[in-house]
C-alpha cells in the first residue's frame, strides 16, 4: 500500500461515530484501525481527561494546593474505563454476572483485575492485595469520601520514582500519568491488529454513542 492509499478516518466522537464505523467495515486494516485510535480514543481521552490533567500540571502559582487530588481522581476514572474497554463492557448497577451481555457490575473486579495483569500497572501490583489496597484506599476514597484512605498520600514524583511505594505509602501521579499513557501506546498497537480487541472497541463505543445520543 502506498503512504497516498493509507485510509485517514476523520472526524470526533460522538458525531462521526456512524461514518467512522463505516469506513472501518469498508476497510479493516491496520492502517485504518490506527488512525480510528487516534481520532476516536485518543482524541476523546486527550480532550476530557489529559488536556486538564496537563492544565492543572502547568497552572501557574503555588503547588501542593489540591491538585494532586483532581489528577488522581481523574486518572482513576480512566483507568476503569481503559479496563471496561479491554473487554468491551459497560457498568449496569446490580448486574451480578460478570461479563454477561457484555455489562459489569464489580467494578472492583474489573478493576484490580486489570492493575495485577496489564503492563505496565502489573509491575508495581504484583500482588491481588496490592491492587485492592490501591483500589479500596485510593480509588474508592477519592471518589466516595473526597480523600486517600488510611494515610495514603499523593505525590508528584520523579522519571526515577515507583509508581507506588507501598512501604511509604504513596503514590506519584505524574508516573501514574506515564504510565497511563505507556499502556494506552500498547493498547493501540494491539488494537490495529487484534479482532478481539477491535470487537471490544466497535461494542463500548456504540454504548457510549447510544448514550449521548439518548441525552443530547
Amino acid at each position: 500500500m502506498h503512504d497516498s492509499d493509507i485510509p485517514h478516518v476523520q472526524g470526533t466522537f460522538p458525531k462521526d461515530w456512524p461514518a467512522i464505523k463505516a469506513a472501518v467495515d469498508a476497510d479493516p486494516s491496520v492502517d485504518t484501525w490506527t488512525s480510528v485510535a487516534d481520532v476516536v480514543l485518543r482524541g476523546r481521552l486527550n480532550r476530557l481527561y489529559f488536556g486538564p490533567i496537563h492544565q492543572l500540571t502547568r497552572e501557574p502559582g503555588e503547588r501542593g494546593q489540591g491538585e494532586g487530588f483532581a489528577i488522581l481522581t481523574i486518572q482513576c476514572a480512566v483507568i476503569e474505563f481503559l479496563a471496561a474497554l479491554r473487554k468491551g463492557w459497560s457498568f449496569k448497577h446490580g448486574h451480578k454476572v460478570q461479563g454477561q451481555d457484555n455489562y459489569y457490575g464489580n467494578s472492583k473486579l474489573l478493576y484490580t483485575t486489570f492493575l495485577s495483569e496489564e503492563a505496565p500497572f502489573a509491575d508495581a501490583f504484583t500482588t491481588q492485595a496490592r491492587a485492592d489496597e490501591f483500589y479500596t484506599d485510593i480509588r474508592c476514597g477519592l471518589v466516595h469520601e473526597g480523600q486517600t484512605k488510611n494515610t495514603w498520600r499523593i505525590w508528584r514524583g520523579q522519571a526515577s520514582d515507583p509508581l507506588v511505594d507501598f512501604d511509604r505509602k504513596a503514590i506519584h501521579r505524574d508516573v501514574m500519568q506515564r504510565q497511563i499513557e505507556a499502556y494506552l501506546d500498547r493498547y493501540c498497537a494491539e488494537l490495529a491488529a487484534t479482532a478481539e480487541l477491535q470487537d471490544a472497541f466497535i461494542r463500548k463505543f456504540d454504548y457510549l454513542f447510544q448514550n449521548t445520543a439518548l441525552a443530547s
